[in-house]
């Protein structure tokens, strides 16, 4: 086993399920544990069974939120069966407009957008994700890869009990996407519900939020981005562990981070220029940090969307896909980013709770 697999099977009361796979799906295994045990358990210890009080103070100068990751997928269809069946997501929605071959799938504050792609390639990383019942999760995923007679199980990791999973370790069959899941904390879905995110009453989805996205990255491009993040958006972009981080914060319901994962040293420099497949939607906590963002970006030459300032006025999002080394202009990462104002007309969060985190960061 990769060493990082190899710590966690040795920790005293870790059980994994190791399962045949291929050499770029162990990848991707190996790639998604690197943050440790620690990640893991994200929600608080005795958190399934006790009352949960919410996440705590918001790290300084957070945006707001992620608003929807872009997925290419090979296969629709199976995509979407992944998402319903074995993450237990909403019914999907279409994206609506003149978009065709995308469906949406909510998770929270976020959505996961799915755009159907010959040449479809999976994310760059992994996704952390939480649902209501993580044992449902394991018993559907089970029946889908059977159904299906393609691996969708990677892992699953218990720590506490041995007839119990804490962690599931998913790959979507249409692409090979990765996703993390863990059971959120006891009464998260109540307060999802309270803050407008989930029907008061009703059948629930089981995935109730995306807490993480991670895109892996070559060693040299943590400083950069950290640098990147905080100069051209404003946002926390703070060092990590093996990386850095962009942290978001909506209320006392929404954390989310942006986790930028440092690969093997012996990764190719040469794939910092490389394009990533999918996108990015974030949400900044102010229209007056929006309108700063946008002529930062403007300036630096790397916006591809609008082209000019004229319309600024009115102007609610914007593109661009290259993030630079504020110095130098170098290139770092090549994904495109849509970056919105609060009071775009998709926000999810409501006008009240984007104005009280526009506040806090001030």
């Amino acid at each position: 086993l990769p060493p990082p697999l190899r710590q966690l099977c040795h920790h005293p009361i870790a059980r994994w399920t190791c399962l045949s796979v291929s050499s770029v799906a162990m990848g991707a295994v190996t790639s998604v544990l690197t943050d440790g045990v620690s990640k893991l358990l994200m929600p608080a210890d005795g958190s399934y069974t006790k009352d949960w009080y919410g996440f705590g103070p918001a790290t300084p100068n957070s945006l707001l939120v992620v608003g929807h990751v872009r997925l290419e997928v090979a296969d629709l269809g199976l995509a979407g069966r992944f998402f319903t069946e074995a993450l237990g997501a909403a019914p999907p929605k279409s994206p609506g407009g003149d978009v065709e071959g995308e469906i949406c799938f909510p998770a929270g504050a976020s959505t996961f957008v799915l755009g159907a792609a010959a040449e479809a390639k999976a994310w760059p990383g992994q996704f952390y994700v939480w649902v209501a019942d993580i044992q449902a999760a394991r018993t559907a995923c089970g029946v889908l890869q059977t159904e299906l007679s393609q691996l969708v199980v990677l892992q699953e990791l218990c720590l506490k009990r041995e007839d119990r999973v804490d962690v599931l370790v998913l790959r979507e069959p249409s692409t090979g996407h990765v996703f993390m899941v863990n059971q959120a904390p006891k009464g998260y879905d109540k307060m999802l519900a309270a803050a407008g995110f989930l029907e008061e009453a009703g059948d629930r989805p089981n995935l109730l939020t995306l807490m993480d996205v991670q895109v892996n990255i070559p060693p040299s491009a943590s400083a950069g981005l950290t640098a990147f993040y905080r100069i051209f958006l404003g946002a926390s972009g703070r060092r990590a562990e093996g990386g850095c981080k962009v942290d978001f914060s909506a209320g006392e319901s929404i954390r989310q981070a942006l986790t930028f994962k440092e690969e093997d040293d012996d990764t190719e420099e040469s794939k910092l220029g490389e394009a990533t497949a999918g996108s990015l939607c974030l949400y900044v906590p102010s229209h007056d940090k929006f309108t700063q963002a946008y002529n930062k970006c403007l300036k630096a030459d790397i916006v591809t969307s609008p082209p000019s300032s004229e319309a600024q006025g009115d102007l609610m999002e914007f593109r661009f896909r290259r993030c630079i080394v504020p110095a130098s202009g170098d290139l770092l990462l090549n994904l495109e980013h849509i970056i919105r104002s609060p009071l775009h007309s998709e926000c999810p969060i409501p006008n009240e709770v984007a104005a009280s985190e526009a506040l806090r960061g001030a």
